[in-house]
């Protein structure tokens, strides 16, 4: 039986009661095949991958204990949650300052707490640049335009790619030693729509080849110990758009603590709560792992992967948040369920017919 998984606070709510909610009683899956009285069809030979089994041994997966389920860890995060929630509402931040924040908090996972927060300073930005479109220019540099124009697009709010007429007569004006101006300017052409030909024809292909051009000249430097280097490959490889979030803050909190101006407090803060939400998901993997065992099928099935931890895997790419545990434990039994093998490996003409007609 594994080990229960609780959910609720300490790791989750911070003022709910501890609760244990346990897995219905275990059941075993048997299956039978359908026969006929006197049935003389031929058997059809089923085929055989061999797929190797999973790496990941059962009960060492529930052996993994993880020493930030307890309820000092959950009292240090939320007093550094609202002192992180100070830094944004400081009146005394300069817009550009707030956006910088807001994009780290995204990039490092934690965004989310402070929606209310973002929201509102967004709105803000959005409203004063549509009042004040023509002084554009007298406010703003490449890389504040380029990260509040990304940040309003995923945010839901309609941006022109006008804004970037200012940097861009024939490409000359883009400054090419601001790295971190086009940095963004490269992640901002990534949300662009089908209207938008400047930023998908123009800008992404002078940033890429910028960023390109900046790799080669200093990627075998004694730069290429700073964050700046890793930054411009990790974009280059994908977008921060397009990656997995849960991957991407891994790798950012390690960058953003290279940072010699680094926030320590937010530092502090965001490795505590990445470690805590890590513990709630190798708990929901414990559970899920335990019903994949308990139901038999990995044996029953032997001509499919056995991969449950990757399919839990796989749904924490979809959603990350602590509080959508029930979320992710159902679609990696769903996943586990519906697997392609299935088809890959028993279909026949006849077998197709009859599922999908």
């Amino acid at each position: 039986m594994a080990s229960l998984l609780q959910m609720g606070s300490p790791l989750l709510y911070s003022n709910a009661l501890v609760k244990t909610i346990q897995r219905p009683q275990s059941f075993a899956c048997t299956i039978l095949a359908k026969t006929t009285p006197n049935d003389d069809s031929p058997v059809v030979p089923r085929r055989s991958a061999k797929y190797q089994p999973s790496l990941w041994d059962h009960h060492n997966l529930l052996s993994v204990k993880n020493t930030y389920t307890n309820d000092k860890s959950v009292r240090e995060r939320d007093l550094l949650k609202e002192n992180v929630r100070k830094m944004l509402d400081d009146e005394s931040s300069t817009h550009s300052e707030q956006l910088k924040l807001i994009d780290d908090l995204q990039k490092l996972g934690v965004s989310y707490h402070f929606e209310r927060e973002i929201d509102n300073i967004l709105t803000i930005s959005y409203q004063k640049d549509r009042r004040n479109f023509t002084e554009y220019k007298m406010e703003k540099d490449l890389h504040d335009t380029a990260l509040e124009f990304r940040l309003l697009r995923q945010h839901g709010f309609n941006v022109s790619e006008d804004v970037f007429n200012v940097f861009m007569e024939n490409c000359g004006s883009f400054d090419r030693d601001d790295i971190s101006g086009l940095i963004s300017l490269y992640e901002a052409s990534y949300l662009s729509t089908k209207s938008d030909i400047k930023l998908q024809k123009l800008i992404r292909f002078f940033a890429t080849q910028q960023l390109r051009d900046f790799v080669d000249t200093n990627g075998n430097k004694d730069l290429a110990s700073s964050e700046i280097v890793e930054m411009v490959v990790q974009a280059l490889d994908m977008p921060y758009y397009w990656r997995m979030r849960r991957l991407a803050t891994r790798w950012y909190i390690d960058i953003y603590g290279k940072r010699p101006n680094k926030n320590l407090l937010l530092i502090e803060f965001v490795r505590l709560y990445f470690n805590i939400v890590q513990a709630v998901h190798q708990e929901e993997l414990k559970y899920v792992s335990s019903w994949w065992r308990e139901t038999g099928l990995a044996n029953q099935l032997h001509f499919a992967r056995d991969r449950i931890v990757e399919n839990y895997f796989w749904t924490i790419g979809q959603i990350q948040e602590p509080q959508f545990g029930y979320v992710r434990r159902i679609m990696a039994k769903i996943n586990a369920l519906i697997t392609r093998e299935i088809l890959d490996i028993v279909k026949t003409i006849s077998f197709q017919e009859n599922i999908f007609s």
